[in-house]
């Protein structure tokens, strides 16, 4: 089996979807497998083959929320030295996946900032005309 990711997953980092959701936090390591906490359900262990890689404030996996299920691992699949892939790894569905940074630094669940107002100019009060004078 593929290994995947080879970055560190610290405990208490946060796991996301490829589609940019939420899934918990790292809860404990057993190579190549981690648990995470997820809030409000069962916990769950994933492969390391099944991240895509670092993001600012996490990790992110190969798997969108939806299809989450297929990547879960059993921890008694585990408990010998060569751990079978979990069905989402072995039947090559993580194709057309995130690439390791295209998401590394966004933002994914926090607000989006509303853009300006259309009379907005930069250096003036928002809203405020622009005077011509020089700031």
């Amino acid at each position: 089996m593929s290994e995947g990711y080879d970055g560190e997953l610290p405990i208490d980092c946060l796991v996301f979807s490829a589609d940019g959701h939420q899934l918990g936090k790292i809860k404990e390591v057993r190579e190549p497998f981690f648990k995470v906490d997820a809030p409000m359900a069962p916990d769950y262990w994933i492969s390391r083959a099944c991240v895509a890689g670092p993001r600012a404030n996490g990790i992110v996996l190969l798997v969108e929320r939806d299809d989450l299920d297929d990547a879960k691992v059993d921890p008694d699949d585990f408990a010998t030295e060569e751990a079978p892939a979990p069905a989402i790894v072995r039947e090559g569905l993580l194709t057309g996946s995130v690439p390791p940074d295209a998401l590394v630094g966004l933002p994914l669940d926090e607000p989006t900032v509303p853009a300006p107002p259309a009379d907005f100019v930069p250096g003036t009060a928002a809203g405020a005309p622009d005077d011509g004078t020089p700031r």
